[in-house]
């Protein structure tokens, strides 16, 4: 619960998995481990670009649309 608190107040402190690629658009992304924000990725630079517009749900199911990709 504390470290929830803290990020209420403080922010994220993000934490990045490894650049993902997805198949459909190409696109390269990360993900913070915390808290899922999403980040445009750029190779030649290896670095992040800006982050990404939150994802959709779905009206039907509730459910927020996965990407997929591979590493």
């Amino acid at each position: 619960m504390l470290p929830a608190l803290l990020r209420l107040f403080f922010g994220c402190k993000h934490e990045f998995g490894f650049p993902v690629t997805d198949p459909e658009s190409h696109r390269t992304y990360q993900v913070c481990l915390h808290c899922g924000l999403e980040y445009e990725y750029d190779w030649e630079r290896m670095t992040r670009v800006r982050r990404l517009p939150p994802k959709s749900v779905a009206p039907s199911t509730g459910t927020t649309r996965r990407r997929t990709g591979t590493h």
